[in-house]
């Protein structure tokens, strides 16, 4: 049987050999163009690495029930012995007699496109990378499982009711908690308490996470985004001082929205010179994964008309309006 698979699979090969030929001599002059650039990269950024034993079977995890972190030691346990247990049934349908010809091109399409990916670089083993593999490995799985089945029945009962439970808590999950910053709040705050002249910046380095409040807000003010206006780790005092010389013309109140890293002993002590705090809120998600995407809206009133006739930074409202426009 496997002999008779070899030669199919050989014949395969060889019906592919000219366009993979076709394809890396069409490749070939790409390649040299990007000799020079590459040597001029640090060796470092350019080394080699394998996934390790444990991504290779965290997918197994992702792929079936469980595609998010871990938030307690107890479920990284519990996750990591799923995994091994899903290895185990592969491990079981592959050297289960009845199914070998049955799953030798099922193994090829899930195994042969996998070690590829997994010789060419640790960066493209990733779930999206990687999700046309998912198909095979669930009916590699489920075969592993018919075959503990026809061994001993008690043992894939057991199995079944650990990947029922894994699947439930995975679905439980998916549908209970928000894994995004909580922009629909902030804008909801904003737009409650708004007055006119009002204006808001955001200074959060993520352009995507700024273009999400021009999504949710519907008001008037005009949105900015200014860079280093939110003193952290990273930006310091004459930094902040920089970006406030460079704050478009505020005719009354400005509502400030500051994200990871911010600093709020240092944000009084610079802001307290220019502006006066009115307001302060914070946003989180008390079930998000990500401890540091507590984000900070402030409302500030300045202690005299800011007058400069400095260029305003980007208007992400206007950004925002103009791809929604276009039904994107």
């Amino acid at each position: 049987t496997l002999l008779a698979f070899g030669k199919w699979l050989l014949l395969v090969i060889l019906l592919w050999l000219p366009s993979l030929l076709s394809l890396v001599s069409g490749s070939l002059p790409f390649l040299s163009k990007a000799l020079n650039p590459i040597a001029k990269i640090d060796a470092s950024a350019t080394r080699h690495s394998f996934p390790s034993f444990v991504d290779v079977l965290r997918k197994l995890k992702n792929f079936t029930a469980f595609p998010f972190p871990s938030t307690s030691k107890v479920s990284s346990l519990f996750y990591q012995a799923y995994s091994l247990l899903l290895a185990a049934l592969v491990g079981i349908a592959i050297i289960h007699k009845n199914h070998k010809p049955r799953l030798c091109w099922i193994a090829a399409w899930a195994f042969i496109p996998s070690v590829m990916i997994f010789l060419v670089s640790k960066r493209l083993w990733i779930d999206r990378y990687i999700l046309f593999l998912s198909p095979y490995i669930l009916i590699i799985l489920a075969a592993g499982l018919m075959g503990l089945w026809r061994w001993k029945r008690s043992l894939a009962i057991a199995v079944a009711i650990i990947y029922t439970i894994t699947v439930s808590s995975g679905l439980i999950r998916y549908y209970t908690v928000q894994d995004r910053q909580d922009w629909r709040n902030v804008a909801q705050t904003i737009s409650m308490n708004e007055k006119p002249g009002d204006t808001i910046v955001l200074s959060i380095g993520s352009p995507k996470m700024t273009s999400a409040l021009g999504h949710y807000y519907n008001g008037d003010a005009p949105i900015y985004s200014l860079k280093k206006l939110c003193p952290s780790a990273q930006v310091k005092k004459p930094d902040v001082e920089e970006a406030l010389n460079n704050l478009p013309p505020i005719s009354s109140r400005l509502w400030l929205v500051c994200g990871t890293g911010f600093d709020q002993k240092k944000f009084r002590t610079v802001f307290k010179e220019h502006f006066d705090l009115e307001r302060h809120a914070e946003f989180t998600n008390e079930n998000f994964y990500r401890q540091n995407d507590l984000m900070h809206l402030f409302l500030v009133i300045p202690n005299s008309l800011n007058s400069t006739d400095t260029p305003n930074p980007t208007d992400i409202k206007n950004k925002s309006t103009s791809v929604s426009a276009l039904g994107l």
